[in-house]
């Protein structure tokens, strides 16, 4: 019966990898707002609005799904995404002060890396609604 489990987890997980690469493709809307934003202007500041208004979306995004991973987690495993969260968080320090020594370092285009910045934090959104997705799909297999 264990074997069973293992072979069924690893190939639910497989699905699921499958799924989640098919949940790339499709656009997040708030990266469809983004792109809406950008399209509605080609001045720089509006521009770099654009970015802002992205970036604290994400911010509110990971936050909300940082809960319901939680929440679908068991109590003994808090600690593990704690964990991966708070070294998330150094990658994501350690990332911004590059970016932000690349630009002091000469002249270059402050909303390229806004972008990067920007794409850092959905990116994490992203991978977090996976493992959300992930366990949701083992919870209704149970």
């Amino acid at each position: 019966m264990k074997t069973f489990k293992i072979i069924f987890s690893l190939i639910a997980f497989g699905l699921t990898s499958l799924s989640m690469a098919d949940i790339e493709t499709v656009p997040h809307p708030i990266d469809l707002k983004y792109e809406a934003c950008l399209e509605k202007t080609t001045d720089y500041p509006a521009m770099m609005n654009c970015v802002e208004i992205a970036n604290s979306e994400w911010q509110k995004e990971m936050s909300s799904i940082y809960g319901k991973l939680q929440s679908r987690l068991q109590p003994k495993d808090h600690s593990t995404l704690e964990k991966a969260q708070k070294a998330w968080q150094a990658y994501h320090d350690a990332e911004f002060a590059l970016y932000n020594a690349l630009q002091a370092s000469e002249e270059v285009d402050a909303f390229m890396f806004a972008e990067k910045k920007m794409r850092v934090l959905g990116n994490r959104a992203k991978e977090l609604q996976n493992f959300s997705d992930y366990l949701l799909l083992t919870e209704t297999e149970k």
